[in-house]
């Protein structure tokens, strides 16, 4: 929306020029060339105060006929910074209230959206954890020098079975208060400090003299 008040140094949305009050005033839209005519109009000098000219249909028409005078009233409504006709009705949201006016329909099809989304987040889930798996198996068996199938289930070294490695941890626990080193463990060890009265704070306290 912009003001013909000839006053451009209050901002952008002010024009440069007034309109003659008493006569038809022609108002053209130029490309940023200066030369290329983009849309013009022709304000009728009997248009009254506190109504506007506006066309019937948005960006349809071009001669004197396409265009109406809007009073605000219930049909001839102004919509500043709007488009010209307001379009209020849906015809598929009228048509779906009609054929499921109660909203089974609408929660049944929400629901398998929301169910679709979750099988479909756990699938992807299981095979990014089947490929962290391969291709943590396979870092290990490059690391001891054997194939990748050479660490399946049903091809497992003898030395290399889960009994053994529980074994081994549980005695380097028990004996030696430590475990195997892994970068998927966080150890945490408590550090206890023997008790010195000397270093405590409740002696360095004054106290207050008895009578």
């Amino acid at each position: 929306m912009f003001w013909a008040d000839g006053e451009p140094n209050k901002g952008t949305f002010h024009l440069s020029f007034e309109l003659e009050p008493g006569q038809d005033n022609w108002i053209g839209i130029y490309d940023a060339n200066g030369v290329t005519l983009i849309d013009s109009i022709t304000i009728p000098a009997s248009l009254e105060a506190n109504t506007t000219y506006a066309r019937k249909v948005d960006g349809a028409g071009s001669g004197a006929e396409a265009w109406e005078v809007r009073d605000g009233s219930d049909l001839l409504y102004i919509t500043p910074s709007s488009n010209n006709i307001i379009i209020d009705t849906n015809s598929k949201v009228e048509m779906f209230a009609e054929t499921d006016g109660h909203g089974f329909g609408l929660s049944i099809m929400a629901m398998c959206i929301v169910f679709s989304a979750l099988l479909l987040l756990s699938l992807c889930f299981y095979g990014i954890s089947r490929i962290g798996a391969r291709i943590s198996q396979t870092n290990k068996a490059r690391s001891q020098g054997l194939e990748t199938k050479a660490l399946a289930k049903e091809e497992r070294p003898a030395h290399d079975s889960g009994e053994e490695i529980a074994a081994i941890v549980m005695a380097l626990h028990e004996h030696l208060n430590t475990h195997d080193k892994e970068s998927t463990i966080l150890t945490i060890n408590k550090v206890r400090k023997s008790y010195s009265p000397w270093s405590s704070k409740i002696y360095g306290l004054r106290e207050i003299p008895r009578r």
